[in-house]
């Protein structure tokens, strides 16, 4: 447990040791991954599994060591505030009432606020708040509140490296009980979307494909048109069914084993007339985790809202090539300029909406015809022709 320190310098003092270790801890976290899966010659989609959950805990990490730094901070100025009042004749210790929540909030210029993160807002979109407060009804156990330090612990830990969030808390909303019914019925329908993308893809994608490599696509431009829009279809089914199964139904799967209360993996992204209305609404966790650790620090730091968009854009880009390239085995940044490429969409579409109007959902049709009709199907046979021309593969995937 940390003690306090005597002095206002000792806030900082202490600080380097603890960054440096978070910082090579995150570092190697990562690092290794990448470094077993680059030299591994197994499947593809093994190594894009472990890489995955490599990238997960490496942005857990990121904001455990980002929200405690606050929390151990202002409990540090509490402790200094209340000796101070001690010899002068009179204040209160640092004790289990004392709520450092307002304190932390005086640490936000280098940290994340204390651990209520409100998202941002933009086009006067309402703002949403990263985790909700504890509610007292029925279904959600309200347990008293858990401060600094005694958050810190190995179980503690465990429990939020399996929780379905980025953004870490001393506490979060659990439910009462677990719904073993409920469980069992997401796991059936896990079996079942698997076996339905899976046979999408043999029967559907990789045979549309491994015609268009074998067709000499450089020499025929419209049968790459005409391969691109068969794919297409697909595409999307498959696409739709792994959203459904990964935000739907593995989070909460999780969070009803772990009895997570926090529900909220996703908004409506089917009707977004924006792409920056897409990307705050279809992955919630990833975009709180944006926002808490990533756009208010470079808020607070001095940089522009577009600046700081573009920053999140930059680390989207880089993660997401890094999940594709690495397990590939081949550098080609079609997954990192793809990325980089929403940037200036997002004002092109906003500009889009503003001009046609809400009910004419112009930017929603640009969102489908640009992520399921090009964006997609394109990447897909990009990646599939440079793989195949290096490895002997009828399946790339599991070859």
């Amino acid at each position: 447990m940390p003690r306090p320190g005597n002095s206002k310098g000792m806030l900082f003092g202490a600080e380097w040791p603890v960054l440096l270790l978070h910082g090579l801890n995150i570092f190697l976290c990562l690092g290794i991954a990448v470094a077993i899966v680059w030299r591994s010659e197994g499947s593809p989609v093994f190594g894009f599994a472990y890489l995955f959950t490599a990238v997960i805990l490496w942005m857990k990490l990121i904001s455990y060591a980002h929200c405690n730094r606050d929390l151990r901070l202002a409990w540090r100025e509490k402790a200094l505030a209340a000796k101070r009042k001690g010899a002068d004749g009179g204040g209160e210790g640092v004790g289990e009432g004392g709520d450092p929540a307002a304190a932390a909030e005086r640490w936000r210029g280098g940290g994340t606020g204390g651990w209520s993160v409100e998202g941002f807002s933009d086009g006067g979109q309402q703002q949403q708040q990263s985790q909700p407060s504890r509610r007292t009804n029925g279904d959600v156990d309200t347990a008293t509140i858990t401060h600094y330090p005694e958050n810190i612990g190995l179980l503690s830990l465990l429990y939020f490296w399996f929780a379905p969030t980025l953004c870490y808390q001393p506490d979060y909303p659990r439910s009462a009980e677990r719904r073993y019914r409920y469980i069992l019925s997401l796991v059936v329908r896990l079996v079942i979307v698997g076996g339905a993308m899976s046979l999408i893809a043999d029967q559907y994608m990789l045979p549309t494909v491994h015609e268009w490599y074998d067709s000499d696509p450089a020499a025929n431009i419209l049968v790459s048109i005409e391969r691109l829009l068969t794919l297409a279809v697909p595409n999307t089914y498959v696409w739709l069914l792994g959203f459904y199964a990964f935000f739907h139904l593995t989070l909460n799967l999780l969070a009803e084993v772990l009895r997570f209360g926090d529900r909220l993996f996703y908004r409506d992204w089917w009707n977004a007339n924006t792409i920056g209305s897409y990307w705050r609404l279809w992955n919630l966790p990833v975009h709180y985790w944006m926002i808490r650790h990533i756009y208010f620090p470079s808020l607070r730091a001095g940089l522009s809202k577009s600046m700081a968009s573009g920053l999140c854009f930059l680390l989207s880009a880089v993660l997401h090539e890094l999940l594709v390239s690495v397990p590939f085995h081949m550098v080609k940044f079609y997954a990192f300029f793809g990325m980089i490429g929403n940037a200036p969409l997002v004002p092109l579409t906003s500009m889009l909406n503003d001009t046609f109007g809400d009910d004419q959902q112009a930017g929603n049709w640009l969102f489908w015809l640009l992520f399921c009709v090009v964006g997609q199907p394109m990447s897909l046979l990009c990646y599939y022709r440079d793989y195949c021309s290096q490895h002997e593969c009828s399946n790339p995937l599991m070859s």
